[in-house]
């Protein structure tokens, strides 16, 4: 059940996603609370499921941080790391989604090649 619920929200964010790629962290600067101002990303792209074909991206993003037993509840989460591969949802120039695309993904319920799949049945890529 919970792997359908998973492959549902990863259709539903791929038909709202402007693009959507995977790629790697190259610089890394962290939101702030106080001010609160948004952070940004730059990473090399490895791979565009969605969108405008670059060879590099760089993006506003909020940490969203959502811990819980049901991974459908996190499935929005945003969050980087340096050096990091990462899958990235980008809505108006925002990121929306972004998921481990390396040896921390958990890949128990969805993992990276069954996204991938869902992204281009959705997109005819």
């Amino acid at each position: 059940a919970q792997s359908k619920r998973l492959r549902a929200l990863a259709t539903e964010m791929a038909a709202k996603a402007d693009s959507i790629f995977i790629g790697n962290v190259t610089a890394l600067d962290r939101p702030s609370r106080d001010p609160l101002r948004p952070g940004r990303v730059t990473m090399s792209v490895r791979d565009t499921l969605k969108g405008p074909e670059a060879q590099t991206q760089t993006l506003e993003w909020v940490d969203v941080f959502i811990l819980s037993c049901d991974a459908a509840d996190s499935f929005g989460n945003t969050g980087f790391r340096p050096n990091g591969a990462y899958i990235v949802y980008v809505k108006a120039g925002q990121v929306i989604r972004s998921a481990a695309a390396d040896g921390l993904r958990e890949t128990s319920v969805l993992n990276l090649s069954d996204e991938v799949s869902l992204v281009a049945a959705q997109h005819h890529r």
